[in-house]
C-alpha cells in the first residue's frame, strides 16, 4: 500500500483527483451492494422532522459508513 507521504501528488492538486475517485468508489460500492437504498430507507423515519435534525442524522450516518 502507498503511502501518502511517499507520494509526490500531495505536491500539487492531484490529491483532490485521488479524493474526488474516492468518493465515487464509495459511492459505486454503496449502490453496488444496495447500501444507499438501505439507507434511504431507513431515513424515511425522519420524514417531517425539522430540516437541522435530519441533515444532522444524515450526515451522521453517512460519516459513520464511511
Amino acid at each position: 500500500m502507498m503511502k501518502w507521504e511517499d507520494s509526490k501528488v500531495k505536491k500539487f492538486l492531484g490529491g483532490v483527483l485521488l479524493l474526488f475517485g474516492g468518493g465515487l468508489a464509495i459511492a459505486a460500492g454503496f449502490t453496488a451492494t444496495g447500501v444507499s437504498g438501505w439507507i434511504g430507507e431507513e431515513l424515511q423515519v425522519l420524514e417531517g422532522m425539522n430540516f437541522i435534525i435530519i441533515v444532522l442524522v444524515s450526515t451522521a450516518v453517512v460519516m459513520f459508513l464511511t
